[in-house]
């Protein structure tokens, strides 16, 4: 579930339609809508061109280099911007091949458009391939001479699991299981007890790769089980245990089970605060595949909390707390979000949202008075006339209604809102041609 997209969507049931023309190239900043987004053909081309900087490796450097990229209808690249520079060297080596990308076009009703599409480029020196192998081999090499040591059988699974052999990493953790003296009632080591909840855990995520979700909670469970009862002494295990819980919790909701989800979800920030703001857009994800306003509210309340200067945060709290009827804490939240976009569609689904509290709140004189501002801001858009054709219905004003109604049909309004207009204007205004 891809969060801001998700936000997004909510900004185009306010704002309606595309902000920019496809006869120009549009702006970094525009929303871009497509049914199909840009897909790089030759990454792995390219990032192999890229390589690993030798001054990043010397200062084991690691993380994301973020580009955004504009694709043009041809799939062509046009041109580009760093969004995420991260370390000089690197953001210079993805520069200086980032021009050879070629995509797939975004595509939108059939027809391709120009784009701004994200790329990362990862740089992780711990997962370099070479590096891995070399440590498989050495713990094969140790098998070899002590094939019963089911530490060294789970240390291979991860390896394994590193380069996604998950077939092989899964039979690892299976020995290493099947080894562990506390399973088959052998002299225990100190460390075997903890193994056990390392294997389940390894064996955990394996599962949940090869998307084999229930068997993956089962081992989730049994590792959470197992430091439970061993009072989590081992500082690195009960550092390591939070992160189990939001794992489970994310493969939780990838069966649906939200509940159980949302639960593990809270046991993480509990066990470790620190990870809240991690936690909180898998909560907002829930909300929003359960259509649960209340609690995509105080989800967002954490949001806010985390991100203070991020706009759509507060555009989308207020959005919700004019769902649950919180019409002042709505209005107050939407202006917020105007007060802190610089964009110009922001600002009028913002208004537009405001408008839309006073509406439901009875305000009908405010109401309309943020509708005519959200129409000077962006007189194009079809949403704010919508409203203000919604707003003459509920004032029994047919002479709003229509001319409203009229207006944002006149620019294409779309959806189940373009059916409500033309039904009001076919009873109402002497009909509209459809067609």
């Amino acid at each position: 579930m891809e969060l801001r997209r998700i936000i997004l969507s909510i900004c185009l049931v306010l704002i309606g339609g595309l902000a920019f023309s496809q006869d120009k190239e549009p702006d970094i900043n525009d929303f871009i809508f497509a049914d199909q987004e840009p897909k790089p053909l030759n990454m792995a081309e390219v990032r192999k061109a890229i390589g690993y900087p030798e001054e990043a490796i010397a200062k084991n450097v690691e993380g994301t280099v973020v580009v955004r990229v504009l694709v043009d209808k041809e799939g062509k690249y046009v041109k580009h911007t760093i969004v995420k520079k991260l370390y000089p060297p690197l953001a210079e080596a993805v520069e200086a091949q980032v021009s050879k990308l070629t995509f797939s076009p975004a595509m939108l009703n059939g027809e391709p458009i120009m784009f701004w599409v994200n790329i990362p480029f990862a740089f992780k020196l711990l997962n370099d391939e070479d590096v891995i192998r070399q440590n498989i081999e050495k713990l094969t090499d140790d098998l070899s001479g002590d094939p019963e040591n089911h530490e060294i059988w789970h240390k291979r699974g991860i390896q394994r699991s590193q380069l996604k052999e998950y077939e092989d990493a899964l039979a690892d953790f299976n020995e290493s299981l099947r080894l562990n003296p506390r399973k088959n009632k052998k002299k225990a080591t100190k460390n075997s007890y903890s193994y056990l909840f390392y294997s389940h855990y390894g064996r955990g995520t394996v599962y949940f790769n090869l998307e084999r979700y229930e068997d993956a909670i089962a081992d989730f469970t049994q590792a959470l089980t197992f430091a439970e009862e061993m009072k989590i002494e081992d500082a690195d295990l009960k550092a390591t245990v939070p992160t189990l819980y939001l794992e489970r919790g994310y493969t939780y909701a990838q069966v649906e089970k939200y509940a159980e989800s949302k639960a593990d979800f809270k046991k993480t920030i509990e066990l470790d605060p620190e990870q809240k703001c991690n936690v909180y857009p898998l909560l907002v994800d829930i909300g929003l595949a359960e259509d649960n306003a209340e609690e995509l509210v105080e989800y967002y309340d954490g949001m806010v909390n985390c991100e203070p200067d991020e706009e759509l945060n507060y555009f989308s709290r207020g959005y919700y707390k004019s769902e649950t009827g919180d019409y002042a804490g709505a209005i107050k939240d939407l202006e917020t979000a105007a007060e802190k976009t610089e964009n110009v569609n922001i600002r009028t689904a913002a208004v537009s949202g405001i408008g839309i509290a006073h509406m439901r709140a009875g305000d009908f004189d405010q109401a309309k008075a943020k509708f005519m501002e959200a129409v000077s801001i962006n007189v194009l858009n079809p949403m704010p006339y919508y409203h203000l054709g919604q707003l003459g219905e509920k004032m029994e004003d047919e002479t709003l209604a229509c001319e409203n109604y009229k207006k944002a049909l006149t620019f294409d309004i779309e959806g189940a809102e373009r059916e409500t207009a033309i039904a009001y204007m076919k009873a109402s205004c002497g009909g509209w041609d459809d067609e």
